[in-house]
């Protein structure tokens, strides 16, 4: 049988247990808040860099109000920018996502496998839904945080599915690729 401490004590272990829920509600608002402010960041350099290729797109926008529904359904990812390319006659869609990251030590970009199945249902989503192009691609825009910047490497979807290496990424597998020994864009 268990004893009770009595209610001064109770009392005091539920304000701790009150007290470390409030702190940690507040950490995760604050991790949740810096999360959307290097989002965004990203997003301003990735654009910075489609200007200086005069590469013509639109922003998608990211406001959950503005999201497919199919695509939702289907556990799709919204790009941040969309651009048509006329290449030999074929149009082909890029979806580009913005990834603004801290690159590990051995300088590689990674990826969880969730969020590389979010991809492949976009572009096959896409793909499906746009009649006028011959093929859709998923381009991702990595700038390393500590570069602010100054540093953009380009890295495909194909690219990570056919030569991502193993990886995992706060205990979530997914793929690598090493940006070590690539020229970086600007």
């Amino acid at each position: 049988m268990v004893q009770s401490q009595g209610p001064k004590r109770n009392a005091a272990v539920f304000q701790h247990f009150r007290v470390e829920f409030e702190k940690k509600k507040e950490l995760d608002k604050r991790r949740q808040e810096e999360w959307v402010a290097d989002g965004e960041q990203g997003e301003s350099y990735a654009e910075a860099w489609l200007v200086s290729r005069e590469i013509e797109h639109l922003r998608v926008d990211q406001s959950a109000r503005q999201f497919n529904e199919e695509l939702q359904t289907r556990g799709g990812k919204r790009p941040d920018f969309i651009a048509k390319w006329i290449h030999g006659g074929q149009e082909i869609v890029l979806l580009f996502d913005a990834k603004h990251r801290d690159i590990s030590d051995d300088r590689a970009f990674c990826i969880t496998d969730a969020e590389i199945k979010k991809y492949c249902v976009t572009e096959k989503w896409m793909t499906e839904n746009n009649a006028d192009a011959t093929r859709v691609l998923v381009i991702f825009i990595v700038i390393p945080k500590s570069s602010q910047g100054r540093d953009i490497y380009i890295v495909g979807l194909d690219e990570v599915l056919k030569e991502g290496a193993p990886c995992s990424i706060a205990g979530k597998s997914g793929k690598k690729i090493h940006l070590h020994g690539r020229q970086a864009e600007w």
